[in-house]
């Protein structure tokens, strides 16, 4: 199968949503260094996802597919961002401060697009607003950025060996 535009990825079936990330997240998203993105809150299936990148140069550059995301406590989320990708206990813990649970989303594809900015979004969904979590793109309303972004070229793909990291964390995710 030739993965020439998203349209030959995406799933209909599941749920599609627009999230904003900070550049450094993106960056090592699509270097394959970040395997999960942390959340305090998410959808509960596996999902297909366009990231945009925040700040000066903000775009829409990246497609992913998660698995189900992981809803355990802070501390098993700290093992596991430790064991699979070397994150920092301290940025963990400021993320989650003030909770006791949080999600973790396995990312088991990345796709690449060439950057989408926001002005061009804005002219297949004027409303639009970058959102500090996710809203789904399976709306009517969205319709027309919904269909724009799938239309859109394929630069890079890379499907992360999940199986083998999920082996990895099966025993820090029992209950004790």
């Amino acid at each position: 199968m030739t993965l020439e535009t998203i349209q030959n990825l995406y799933n209909p079936q599941l749920p599609t949503l627009f999230l904003a990330l900070h550049p450094q997240a993106s960056t090592t998203i699509s270097s394959g260094k970040k395997i999960i993105e942390y959340r305090k809150r998410f959808s509960r299936r596996e999902s297909q996802i366009f990231t945009y990148t925040t700040g000066k140069q903000g775009a829409v550059s990246l497609f992913l597919h998660t698995a189900p995301p992981i809803k355990t406590s802070i501390t098993k989320l700290k093992q596991i961002g430790t064991l699979l990708q070397q994150d920092p206990l301290d940025e963990i813990e400021s993320y989650f401060a003030g909770h006791l649970q949080g999600y973790a989303l396995p990312i088991l594809e990345v796709s690449q697009l060439a950057p989408i900015a926001r002005s061009t979004l804005q002219e297949y969904y004027p409303p639009l607003t970058i959102p500090q979590s996710y809203f789904f793109l399976d709306r009517p309303e969205k319709e027309n950025l919904k269909n724009f972004l799938i239309s859109q070229a394929i630069q890079n793909h890379r499907v992360n060996p999940w199986n083998f990291w999920k082996t990895q964390i099966a025993t820090l995710l029992q209950d004790p």
